[in-house]
């Protein structure tokens, strides 16, 4: 059941909200945040317009356009990732993919704190549940990143661009982590990523395309130090004798 809205934006409203001029067809959703501190879940009720066509997909998800209206009238333009069909993904597997952006996130602070050249951070992700569509489907939901959109590397050890901070920073994080996770697959416009992938060592939790010590061992046989990993005095890994899989370190 959907009910209409006709939502406008106050003189008074932020910048990165767009004004709607024309009524808007609209539905109730929860939407949830995660709390990494106190590793819980807070809800709260909102109203929002879910597009029909997609903006792209991925090889697990498609993602659609997603207008969340706020109090004053003013819109938010959010981007919404589904699961597809055949991936036959729990609702558990939603949240996983969440947290992920999250935990990424305060490794971003971290090595924010550090002296890098550059800083990075994570765009903030939501888990949203229609609740007046059938089943009640989950997706996650994340402001719309405007500007020219790059993946720099993925999670099985690929680098597609000569940007040393993605590389730099998935080190940071092995190091960090006591190596028992590896942030990689970053992508984003410019500082502000999103989507990223966790490897964990031991396989568990940080959703469906964690490859654990595969995963891991990849990324540290294509990495190659530079002057980030440098000057963040950083353990330099040893390229390996030959390519794929090899020990981790």
């Amino acid at each position: 059941i959907f009910f209409r809205s006709s939502c406008f934006l106050s003189d008074r409203a932020p910048q990165s909200c767009r004004a709607v001029r024309m009524a808007l067809t609209c539905e109730h959703a929860t939407k949830f945040t995660y709390d990494v501190q106190r590793e819980r879940w807070s809800q709260e009720a909102i109203v929002g317009q879910l597009h029909q066509r997609k903006l792209g997909e991925g090889g697990m998800r498609v993602a659609y356009r997603f207008d969340e209206v706020c109090p004053d009238g003013s819109v938010v333009p959010c981007v919404a990732k589904f699961f597809k069909p055949e991936v036959r993904a729990h609702d558990e597997d939603v949240f996983s993919e969440a947290v992920v952006q999250y935990v990424a996130e305060t490794f971003a602070q971290d090595f924010n704190r550090r002296k890098t050249p550059r800083k990075v951070a994570f765009v903030t992700c939501h888990v949203l549940r229609l609740d007046e569509r059938r089943g009640r489907p989950l997706c996650c939901v994340e402001p719309e990143l405007p500007g020219r959109f790059e993946k720099h590397n993925n999670n099985f050890g690929g680098n597609f661009t000569a940007d040393p901070t993605p590389g730099a920073f998935g080190h940071f994080t092995w190091e960090a982590s006591n190596r028992l996770l590896l942030v990689c697959d970053l992508q984003g416009v410019r500082e502000m990523f999103t989507d990223p992938q966790i490897h964990s060592y031991d396989g568990r939790g940080f959703g469906m395309g964690n490859m654990g010590r595969q995963g891991i061992a990849r990324f540290l046989n294509s990495h190659r130090c530079n002057d980030i990993c440098r000057t963040l005095q950083l353990p330099p890994l040893c390229p390996p004798a030959r390519p794929g899989p090899g020990p981790i370190g």
